[in-house]
């Protein structure tokens, strides 16, 4: 983590000096690209502290790239007014709602640039993230070693079932630059008291990959994904391997 944290902030210092350069200053489309790329490695961190259960601190990150982009990005003057806006929201906001908040605008200097997918777009979007969620939720759910049911005592009737394939739907979806917010509670609530295990969510972790790799998506989009599920661990085990 705090390599990755490094690299964004090295990242902000190329760019910062390149655009400023006296010498063979960026033209405004390369400013755009590598500004891109700096919002891009801010939104994994940030995915990852945040899914942590370190909102200030995703919301600390995510503040302190903005504040260091915006003033190479005076060339786009809409861009800065959307960033400006979702800064000034997101000073009356709890830290996990400022985290989402200033994210939107990090997936706007990204999509502006147009030139870095965003890992909801790599994995195919909606129809194909709804499609790995139903299939590794559906061999989980019967698999004894993840003990989806708890022993038997969660019993999801078909509403139930596609309201929590659409909460993670959403999940993803706001963890990979994907339209979706999600909407339910955090997961530190959702899964206190349930006892699971390590070797639980191991059981569940292979499903996730081999379902990844049905689908045949691309080993960094899948290190991608398995990394983003992998930091909700701590969240959601209560009985670690000793």
């Amino acid at each position: 983590m705090r390599s990755r944290i490094a690299i964004v902030a090295c990242l902000v210092l190329q760019v910062a000096f390149s655009a400023r350069a006296d010498e063979k200053p960026l033209d405004r489309a390369e400013v755009d690209k590598r500004a891109a790329k700096v919002a891009y490695e801010a939104a994994l961190a940030g995915t990852e502290i945040y899914n942590g259960g370190d909102h200030a601190g995703c919301e600390k990150l995510y503040l302190g790239t903005l504040q260091a982009l915006l003033p190479m990005l005076d060339h786009r003057p809409n861009l800065v007014a959307a960033i400006s806006e979702k800064l000034t929201s997101a000073k009356g906001q709890k830290p996990a709602q400022a985290a989402t908040t200033l994210r939107e605008a990090l997936d706007a200097i990204m999509g502006h640039a147009k030139t870095i997918p965003s890992l909801w777009e790599r994995l195919g979007g909606e129809k194909v993230v709804r499609e790995i969620v139903h299939e590794a939720g559906t061999a989980a759910a019967t698999d004894p070693k993840v003990n989806f049911t708890r022993g038997g005592q969660y019993k999801l009737d078909e509403k139930g079932v596609a309201r929590m394939e659409q909460l993670l739907v959403e999940f993803v979806s706001a963890g990979s630059g994907g339209p979706l917010k999600y909407s339910g509670k955090d997961l530190a609530t959702v899964h206190k008291g349930m006892k699971i295990t390590d070797a639980e969510f191991d059981a569940l972790m292979g499903h996730v990959i081999e379902t990844l790799k049905k689908h045949k998506i691309g080993q960094k989009e899948s290190d991608e994904l398995v990394a983003g599920v992998e930091g909700t661990r701590k969240l959601i085990v209560e009985v670690p391997k000793k």
